[in-house]
């Protein structure tokens, strides 16, 4: 899942997942409606945009780190201010995998997208296996 109320950013992130076939987007532009989604528990990950307005993607984060709301497999800050953002995150007790930058280094997060995708299919075929 993306969540991001930048429809730019989430048109981005939509190009750069359509080189992965085998990942599902999903898509919210608000806080609450990522929190909603993340309450059924079934993303493997969120990409979360921190400026959203409103309740922003802190407040998701939070909610992820503390297990208010089950925790995807990966989680990513997105930031336009990654140096500074990364300490806020861990003052605010948001555990993430990674934070990536805005404007979006294409190799940066396809790098991210293929690692994802790799855990994602040996998870899936190591479940298939023990089944």
């Amino acid at each position: 899942m993306i969540a991001d109320d930048s429809e730019k950013n989430r048109e981005a992130f939509r190009e750069m997942f359509t080189k992965f076939v085998e990942l599902d987007l999903t898509e919210a532009e608000t806080a609450a409606q990522c929190l909603s989604l993340l309450q059924s528990g079934e993303f493997d990950a969120v990409f979360v945009s921190l400026t959203m307005p409103q309740a922003h993607g802190f407040t998701i984060l939070r909610a992820v780190s503390d297990g208010s709301i089950p925790r995807p497999r990966f989680v990513a800050a997105i930031s336009e201010r990654a140096d500074v953002d990364s300490g806020r995150l861990d003052d605010e007790g948001c555990q993430v995998d990674t934070v990536i930058q805005t404007p979006f280094n294409f190799d940066e997060v396809q790098s991210v997208l293929s690692d994802l995708a790799n855990s994602t299919f040996e998870d899936d075929l190591l479940a298939a296996l023990l089944a």
